[in-house]
């Protein structure tokens, strides 16, 4: 009978592209619009604002609140990886074991 290998940890952590997509899907309608038409279609403001029949500055607004959430989102996960591999780290350390790298697989 031959020994078990120990199974390696499920990495839970998402890649920055990953946190992205998800957190352009939650933005609301209107600011998911604008964002994916300036950013993905290239489009100005003033095409953005005739393709949706709002005034430009409407949609530099749209624009402005879309990029702040992402922001958010991508720091909130941050800060979640970090507190996961602490924790990690923690109980790691408590069986004496040497606790994963951050970004290593």
């Amino acid at each position: 009978m031959t020994a078990s290998k120990p199974r390696p940890r499920r990495r839970r952590a998402r890649s920055s592209a990953d946190v992205l997509k998800v957190a352009i899907l939650r933005l609301p309608t209107k600011l998911r619009d604008v964002f994916v038409l300036h950013r993905f279609g290239g489009m100005t403001y003033d095409e953005i604002g005739l393709h949706l029949g709002i005034p430009p500055e409407a949609v530099k607004a749209a624009f402005a609140a879309a990029m702040v959430r992402l922001a958010r989102a991508v720091r909130i996960s941050e800060r979640e990886e970090v507190s996961e591999l602490t924790r990690l780290k923690k109980r790691d350390l408590a069986a004496g074991r040497s606790a994963p790298k951050r970004g290593g697989l």
